[in-house]
C-alpha cells in the first residue's frame, strides 16, 4: 500500500474506535444518569443533570483509561470489565427475567454489596482461589434474595 493510503486507513480505523468508545461512554453515562442518579433524586434540576453528566463522563472516561492501562491485552479487559459487571447485575436480571424484582435502593445496595465484595477480594485477595467475579455474584445473590424473601414474608 502506498504511504499516504496507509495513514488514510490508520485515521480510519482510529477515528472509528474513538467513535465507538465516545458511544459507550455517552450510554454508560446517560444510563447512570436516568436510570439510577435521577429516580433517587427526582427533584435533580436540569441544569445539575447537565452538570453531573459532565463530571461523570469524566470520572468514568478516567475509570476506562485506568482499566485499560492496567490490562495487558483486551481478553484481560473484557475479564476484568465482566468481573465487575456481573456482580452488579448479572443475578437481578435473571431474576428480573423470572418477574422477581426489588425497590431500586434495595437494588442498589445488593448492587454495591456484590460489586464492592468484588473489588475489594480483587485488590486485596487476588492470589486467592476464590474469583472475585464469582464471589461478587454470590453475595449479590444471597443480598437479592434475602431482600426479596424479606420484601414478599408480609
Amino acid at each position: 500500500m502506498p504511504v499516504g493510503i496507509k495513514g488514510v486507513v490508520i485515521v480510519g480505523v482510529v477515528s472509528a474506535v474513538m467513535s465507538t468508545a465516545d458511544s459507550f461512554l455517552h450510554a454508560a453515562v446517560v444510563s447512570l444518569t436516568h436510570d439510577v442518579i435521577k429516580p433517587l433524586s427526582p427533584t435533580l434540576s436540569e441544569k445539575n443533570e447537565f452538570f453531573l453528566l459532565k463530571i461523570l463522563t469524566i470520572v468514568l472516561g478516567c475509570f476506562s483509561l485506568m482499566a485499560a492501562l492496567a490490562v495487558e491485552n483486551l481478553i484481560e479487559l473484557c475479564l476484568l470489565a465482566w468481573t465487575f459487571w456481573s456482580p452488579l447485575l448479572l443475578f437481578p436480571i435473571i431474576m428480573a427475567l423470572y418477574g422477581k424484582s426489588i425497590s431500586t435502593k434495595l437494588f442498589l445496595i445488593t448492587s454495591c454489596l456484590g460489586g464492592g465484595t468484588a473489588l475489594i477480594w480483587k485488590v486485596f485477595f487476588s492470589s486467592s482461589l476464590i474469583s472475585p467475579l464469582v464471589l461478587g455474584v454470590l453475595v449479590n445473590m444471597v443480598a437479592f434474595y434475602g431482600f426479596y424473601k424479606l420484601k414478599n414474608a408480609h
